[in-house]
């Protein structure tokens, strides 16, 4: 078949950005790649066909294509894409140095042509348009010139050859002229006084010029929103990506968003990027998939998937991720967090999916104004699935950390946050270690605020060591909605809490703990906690108090 270049039409995808203007005429395509997806390659593989034929340079402006079936079954081709970067012809030139502002606020625009079929590059156009702009359209200077002696063979009318400094010198000149009056004066010094006016002057590449020029040969906007996809990638893309080492594309588009544009949107269409190192986040920069299970990035480095890296007093700001899923390769052991964050205030990190990481799924330190929203934590490995220290106004919400039955320490941590608010949080299905308490979620802070959490089938099987479904280390707390089922040690049964307090003046509502091997709601410290319309039962102790001055209205233990 043959097929004629053109930009991706609309459809339901995103909205093409590859414009073909009036003056431009699109005659090939560079470093083309012919993707062709079947029913069932499902984004990470072609299609299976023999690329027979992929011809680009035969016809202009179209290409040639034959896909052969030699897989002995039936294939379905359900889309094919020609991707590479544009090969377009001008058929008109702006230079933004050539404008002369004066006269098109006196007189209008007014439009010079020049060139032809042989005029190819760059280089040809810019030279052509100088020399046109300074025959046609630049004001004659007026030099007045005194030498010594007497210069009797100079007339009046007559053309001379006028220059002056040197390219790069701030004053050079090389013009030719025409001489309107010559004098000669008498005096202790003889000297000659020409007044002469600029005819043209000689060709000279003005060096500034060059800052100005753009390539296409028109100011083009730079978009604040980058679309990256992968190879197999059937949708419209700003750029794509090769199979490895992804990570360095993203990071030269976020760097450049950052500092051309003051920030923007990287977006991640449907596929896997495959990283070596770390995706680096800059200020004002958002990276968005298009969903968790759409948009997959896969490390397999000594080294974060995602990082946001400041330093005190040049903290990174208003930073968001969105909308992907994160895991590593399953030869990639490297203790290394998924998404790291430390000096990065203002960060949204929402609708995500991290599977199976070696350490924290999130961890963050350091950070003011952090929000954490529909999280979803599979399997992950280590400590903690999500890891908090210090964060200045912290909001997080929609959590699910499930461990698949895995070998895991911690949930969700919380410490040194002051004023935390936390809500619909869900902590399933790990087994500790051993060697260390474990903790479903652990708030080691004051003035946490905990809603609508539950936290079931934790155990440990190894020693003595705690299990607790929710520890809270702090004052002024307070947790409602909590419901905490089967937090076990299956080694030594006494040494398991549902809920365990320490600190002062913290609040416990409308909360039930059940099942749990040890106890299921303990006091362990602190002065004037409070226990209100709480339910403790089926559990190896229902209740422990060790406190002082704990009030305990409408607390159930049976």
């Amino acid at each position: 078949m043959r097929v004629t270049f053109g930009p991706i039409s609309p459809g339901r995808g995103p909205t093409p950005r590859l414009v073909i203007h009036k003056d431009e005429d699109l005659i090939g395509i560079a470093s083309p790649d012919l993707i062709h997806m079947s029913d069932t390659s499902a984004g990470t593989a072609e299609s299976g066909l023999t690329e027979t034929t992929f011809d680009t340079v035969s016809d202009p402006g179209s290409a040639r294509i034959l896909l052969t079936n030699s897989t002995g079954a039936t294939v379905n081709l359900r889309s094919a894409i020609i991707r590479g970067y544009p090969v377009l012809r001008k058929q008109a030139y702006v230079h933004d140095a050539f404008v002369n502002r004066g006269d098109i606020a006196k007189n209008g625009p007014r439009t010079m042509t020049f060139g032809g079929p042989d005029v190819v590059v760059a280089d040809q156009l810019n030279k052509i348009a100088e020399h046109k702009w300074k025959e046609h359209g630049q004001a004659r200077h007026v030099y007045s010139i005194t030498v010594p002696g007497t210069w009797h063979w100079v007339y009046p009318g007559e053309r001379v050859h006028i220059t002056a400094g040197s390219a790069g010198m701030a004053e050079y000149i090389d013009s030719f002229a025409t001489v309107a009056s010559v004098r000669t004066f008498l005096g202790k010094e003889i000297v000659t006084v020409m007044i002469v006016y600029e005819t043209a002057e000689r060709f000279k590449f003005n060096s500034n010029a060059v800052a100005r020029f753009i390539a296409t040969g028109r100011s083009v906007p730079i978009p604040d929103t980058i679309t990256i996809g992968t190879k197999y990638s059937t949708g419209y893309s700003d750029v794509f990506v090769p199979e490895t080492a992804a990570q360095v594309l993203i990071n030269s588009v976020i760097a450049s968003l950052a500092l051309i544009c003051g920030g923007g949107t990287v977006k991640l269409l449907r596929g896997t990027y495959n990283l070596s190192a770390a995706i680096e986040m800059k200020s004002n920069v958002t990276l968005a998939g298009e969903g968790a299970g759409a948009t997959i990035i896969e490390k397999n480095c000594n080294d974060y998937a995602i990082k946001a890296v400041g330093s005190s007093g040049n903290e990174l700001t208003n930073i968001g991720l969105n909308n992907f899923t994160v895991t590593r390769n399953a030869s990639d052991t490297n203790v290394k967090y998924a998404i790291y964050m430390t000096y990065s205030d203002n960060m949204r990190v929402e609708h995500i999916t991290i599977c199976d990481p070696y350490d924290a799924a999130i961890y963050a330190s350091i950070c003011a104004r952090l929000l954490i929203n529909n999280i979803y934590v599979d399997a992950w490995e280590g400590n903690a699935a999500i890891e908090l220290h210090t964060i200045t106004t912290l909001h997080l919400s929609n959590i699910k950390l499930d461990g698949g039955g895995g070998t895991n320490l911690y949930g969700l941590v919380i410490q040194g946050c002051n004023k935390a608010n936390i809500s619909n949080v869900e902590c399933h299905n790990f087994i500790s270690s051993g060697g260390v308490s474990a903790y479903g979620i652990l708030v080691s802070a004051d003035n946490a605020r905990l809603v609508n959490c539950e936290v079931d089938n934790l155990d440990n099987t190894t020693d003595s060591f705690d299990v607790i479904g929710l520890a809270f280390s702090g004052n002024g707390n307070q947790a409602s909605n909590i419901e905490i089922e089967d937090i076990d040690n299956t080694n030594t049964a006494a040494s398991s809490y549902g809920i365990e307090v320490s600190g002062d003046n913290n609040t416990i509502t409308s909360s039930f703990v059940r099942n749990c091997s040890g106890t299921g709601i303990r006091i362990a410290s602190g002065d004037g906690n409070q226990i209100a319309g709480a339910r403790t039962t089926a559990n190896g102790t229902n209740y422990a108090d060790a406190g002082t001055n704990t009030g305990t209205a409408a607390l159930y233990s049976a």
